[in-house]
């Protein structure tokens, strides 16, 4: 039997640094629909999936921070390495908050390893956060609850430039088997929704164009739609919020100017779709739910214009396909991973995709099935 990446995370910490004291997995997560607008106090409806991140530590004797990547073979020493890799920067920036609220100080050796896709639009930065946060808590006793570990994971990908909501670090913390969540982020409350799925499932087809949001045009969006709901603000003369808008309401603002329209009619239409999904899913209506998810992969193509050729592609190609009910991007985009829902009995017939796919981009294209699992956990040593 092929050892998991947990067993040999921590194989690898005990050649290293000794024998570990604590070991967290936090997981990656999907999203069903509710793209761009977790943080327009939108909708959203994602889940954990079972591909997960692990963290193995133990304390130190004194202040200073080891940490090793095992799925990059490279150790580094907090703070004194003149080239430090990127991924650093979510431990440093996590470090430094909790020095400033805790005062933390203390030292500890760290490995940590993934099987989710890096840079694929699963949330794999946030599972970082969140699953060193969890570890320092349980480490060194700070006594965080869920809630504060989200909201500091949240606070720390902020930091380094990212303006996302707190859809993915939600699924990754309060992850249900057989759930989904559907995340008010107005309030940010959540309710679980049953996925029973009758053996149909969703599968992510990843595009393996990596993207880093923090350099890409995700901010530059989310500046966007705040322009536009600023304009439908003066216009109506009063503050609203998205959830309150009507495309009626937003028209004028398309003689204008488009491109704020088209981002602000996005967020409208697209936590629309996400009331009309969970009555779907509770309804088992399948075909109902494809339908939702091609309408929000268009608006995310052609209204918010965060889709690129590899995911176009692959979503269309899906689309066309009698046995799969829907498709589209997910995660950012310019670049990560499609879902699809692929009905039940399905059992391949992904082979011509992955070739055109690869004749067409020279890329190999990667294909997971992924279901609803639990949230971040410590796990037995």
């Amino acid at each position: 039997m092929t050892p998991t990446r947990k067993k040999k995370v921590v194989a690898d910490f005990k050649t290293r640094f000794g024998e570990p004291e604590c070991l967290v997995r936090a997981p990656g997560r999907a999203n069903i629909i509710g793209e761009h607008v977790d943080y327009c106090e939108g909708l959203v409806l994602p889940f954990a999936i079972k591909q997960s991140m692990y963290f193995c530590g133990k304390r130190r004797n004194d202040s200073l921070v080891y940490l090793h990547a095992f799925d990059y073979s490279k150790t580094i020493q907090l703070e004194s390495e003149k080239e430090a890799p990127n991924w650093s920067k979510y431990f440093l920036q996590i470090i430094n908050l909790l020095g400033k609220k805790k005062g933390l100080n203390q030292g500890f050796d760290l490995s940590f390893g993934s099987d989710i896709p890096i840079g694929g639009g699963v949330s794999s930065s946030s599972a970082l956060c969140c699953g060193f946060l969890l570890l320092l808590n349980e480490l060194l006793g700070l006594r965080l609850s869920k809630r504060q570990i989200l909201n500091l994971a949240s606070e720390a990908e902020h930091g380094i430039g990212l303006r996302g909501g707190k859809m993915d670090q939600t699924a990754i913390m309060f992850g249900k088997k057989d759930k989904a969540i559907f995340l008010d982020c107005k309030n940010e409350t959540h309710q679980f929704i049953d996925l029973s799925l009758e053996e149909n499932k969703f599968v992510l087809f990843d595009t393996g164009v990596k993207h880093s949001l923090v350099d890409s045009e995700y901010n530059k969006r989310r500046e966007e739609v705040d322009l536009a709901l600023k304009c439908v603000c003066k216009s109506i003369g009063k503050e609203v919020s998205f959830r309150e808008l009507t495309l009626t309401d937003i028209a004028f603002l398309e003689k204008e100017s488009t491109v704020l329209f088209n981002r602000i009619s996005h967020v409208i239409s697209e936590i629309d779709r996400v009331k009309q999904s969970v009555k779907a899913i509770d309804a088992k209506e399948y075909s109902s739910l494809g339908l939702l998810m091609n309408d929000s992969h268009r608006s995310l193509k052609e209204r918010l214009e965060v889709s690129c050729n590899e995911l176009d592609f692959i979503a269309e190609h899906l689309q066309r396909q009698a046995n799969v009910y829907g498709a589209r991007m997910m995660g950012g985009g310019f670049g990560g991973n499609v879902i699809a829902l692929v009905k039940s009995g399905y059992s391949g017939g992904f082979n011509k995709l992955t070739s055109d796919y690869e004749e067409r981009f020279g890329i190999k294209l990667k294909i997971i099935e992924v279901e609803p699992g639990k949230g971040a956990s410590i796990e037995k040593i």
